[in-house]
This record gives structure tokens, sequence and C-alpha cells, in this order.
């Protein structure tokens, strides 16, 4: 299931992507944290991030939520 990214809720840009942040290797990150991979949505217009998800699917639906939109 393919899901399209709404603009960016702040400067309304479509220059949106899915990034990973990776926990493993960080040290200073707790435990129950540290083992796992997270995605959030990025706009490479203003820089805003949305919030770190499980998965990529999870990242755009809260996005689309957070753009008034979905």
């Amino acid at each position: 299931m393919e899901i399209k990214l709404l603009p960016c809720p702040f400067c309304k840009s479509t220059d949106l992507a899915v990034d990973d942040i990776d926990y493993r290797f960080n040290e200073d990150i707790p435990e129950e944290f540290g083992d796992r991979i997270y995605y959030a949505v990025v706009c490479f217009n203003c820089n805003a991030r949305g919030s770190e998800k499980e998965s990529e699917i999870l990242s755009k639906l809260t996005w689309n939520r957070g753009s008034g939109n979905g």
C-alpha cells in the first residue's frame, strides 16, 4: 500500500522524504529504544520533521494527520 505524503503543513512544500533513524549504535539512548530503527517524515524545504514511528507507514500516516488533510 503506497501512501502519498501531503504537503508540509508549515511551508506547503512537497519536497519530502521518510528518514530512518538508527539508534542501535548510540550509547546515549536507553536500552529499550536502542535496539530499533525509527522513521520520520522530513521536509527538505523548511526542515520540519514528523514524529518518530516504528514503521514508514505509521510515520506517513502521522504526517498526513498533522498536515490537516489526512
